[in-house]
């Protein structure tokens, strides 16, 4: 058969609720079977969702040659409304991938109140193969909050874990900031505002990787 569908869906955040809100609902990514996993052509790559008024200017695609990744960003322009708008997009691409990370962002200079620069509203994985989710966190174990933050994001660990690094990641995956393993008070003052992935990992190899939200 010519097209199939995704193989795994990961949302790895919640909508924003504190400001205009454009969220990915879906993603559908169309594949051309090969011989193994590693030789599935993705041939295009459907995305849908909605704003609140925002309008869908542009997308911004970066592929990594090295590990199969791509990057897909949503830019979206205009200014916040009350009435909700569905946009969608498709990408032709013709290559094998192993990881997408869609984004979506809001960036207006048209005179709008908001936002004053640019930020990231919502964020979607995709994955050519299942994710193993033994090693992984759960959020009963670990605690982060609050979120959104301005100063400091506090963290509360369950007993017998223990951290062997605790990083604050921007959306594009670069390190903003590394902490003692041993901090809980995380000082974020010098941070600047927008999204970020705070990531978790034990001495054991297990990990937690959340989004944060600094104000």
């Amino acid at each position: 058969m010519k097209k199939i569908f995704y193989i795994f869906l990961l949302t790895i955040c919640s909508s924003v609720t504190s400001f205009g809100q454009i969220t990915i609902d879906s993603m559908l990514v169309y594949q051309t079977p090969g011989f193994d996993s590693l030789s599935n052509k993705v041939d295009s790559i459907y995305i849908s969702g909605t704003s609140e008024g925002q309008v869908l200017k542009n997308t911004q695609f970066v592929s990594g040659l090295l590990d199969g990744s791509v990057t897909i960003v949503l830019h979206f322009e205009g200014c916040d409304s009350i009435n909700p708008t569905f946009y969608d997009t498709k990408i032709v691409y013709g290559y094998p991938i192993s990881r997408i990370t869609a984004f979506t962002k809001w960036d207006t200079t048209a005179n709008c109140s908001y936002p004053i620069v640019p930020f990231y509203t919502d964020t979607l994985l995709w994955y050519d193969s299942p994710v193993n989710t033994d090693n992984l966190i759960t959020e009963k174990q670990v605690k982060i909050y609050p979120n959104p933050a301005r100063d400091v994001l506090k963290i509360e660990i369950s007993e017998g874990i223990r951290p062997r690094e605790i990083l604050l990641i921007s959306v594009n995956g670069a390190i903003i900031k590394s902490f003692e393993p041993n901090e809980r008070l995380l000082n974020i003052q010098s941070v600047p505002s927008g999204f970020y992935f705070l990531k978790i990992e034990t001495e054991d190899g297990y990990r937690l990787t959340k989004r944060v939200i600094v104000q």
